[in-house]
C-alpha cells in the first residue's frame, strides 16, 4: 500500500527547491529568540501553532511571485521576528478574527502571513477567511495561486 503524500508533487517541489526536507527543524534558540523578541516588542507570546510551523519551516524563503491557477503565486518568507507591531495588532482585532501570530512575510515584503492557535493561516489582505485551516492548506492555496 503506498503511503499518502503530505503535499501535492509541485507544493513537495517547490518546498524543497526552497530548502524545506521531512524532518526538518530551526533550532531552540532561533525559536525562543523570536518568542522573546515578539513577546517585549508586541506583547504576544508564541502560540504552539505558530511554534510548530516556525521549527519546519522558519527562515525560509518559499514560492515566487509568478502567475497562479486563480490569482498570483504568493512568495512566503517565514522570518517571525519581521512586520508586527501594534498597527498589525490593532488591524487584526478591528477585523474580529482573534489574536494572530505573525509568520512572516509574503510577496515582496508586502504585507504579513500570521497564524491563529487553531493553526488556521490568514494573509493581512483577507482576513474574513483563512488561506487554509492549517500550513499544509494555506501552503497549496498561497504557493499555487488558488482562490480560498
Amino acid at each position: 500500500m503506498k503511503k499518502e503524500q503530505r503535499f501535492p508533487a509541485e507544493i513537495t517541489e517547490i518546498l524543497k527547491c526552497s530548502g524545506w526536507y521531512p524532518g526538518r527543524r530551526v533550532s531552540v534558540e532561533v525559536i525562543e529568540a523570536w518568542r522573546e523578541e515578539r513577546l517585549i516588542s508586541d506583547g504576544l507570546d508564541m502560540p504552539d501553532s505558530a511554534k510548530a510551523v516556525l521549527e519546519e519551516f522558519g527562515q525560509l524563503t518559499i514560492g515566487s511571485n509568478e502567475r497562479g491557477i486563480d490569482f498570483a503565486r504568493t512568495k512566503l518568507c517565514f522570518d517571525a521576528d519581521g512586520d508586527g507591531g501594534s498597527y498589525l495588532k490593532n488591524y487584526v482585532a478591528a477585523a474580529g478574527v482573534g489574536e494572530l501570530y505573525p509568520l512572516g512575510a509574503y510577496g515582496d515584503n508586502d504585507g504579513t502571513f500570521m497564524i491563529a492557535h487553531s493553526g488556521a493561516v490568514y494573509v493581512d489582505f483577507r482576513l474574513d477567511a483563512p488561506a487554509g485551516e492549517n500550513i499544509d492548506q494555506a501552503l497549496v492555496n498561497l504557493l499555487l495561486g488558488i482562490k480560498w
